[in-house]
């Protein structure tokens, strides 16, 4: 088992539903190391990230926890936020 709790295709589950794919990621290995690179790809039992333009892969076996450090394409409320005092409405 995983960490003694859900299966291996529960915790692909959730580590799709939290990290999409181009966002920057730290990986906290069950060997105490920590990854930080692009999320690429995630199949059932392991996960690839870029890092330095290079592929890693990983087992899901391998990740004791996750933290998404940045989305790489910000959400569009978040740029109707940033740009809402520069927008200028005119009237024909």
């Amino acid at each position: 088992s995983f960490g003694g709790k859900g299966t291996m295709s529960d915790i692909a589950r959730l580590f799709q539903q939290q990290v999409p794919l181009d966002s920057k990621v730290k990986l906290f290995l069950t060997n105490g190391k920590e990854v930080v690179g692009i999320l690429d790809e995630i199949s059932r039992d392991r996960i690839t990230l870029r890092k330095n333009e290079k592929p890693l892969t990983l087992f899901l076996t391998m990740i004791g926890g996750w933290e998404v450090i940045e989305d790489i394409l910000p959400q569009p409320s978040d740029l109707l936020e940033e740009y809402r005092d520069e927008v200028v409405v005119t009237e024909e």
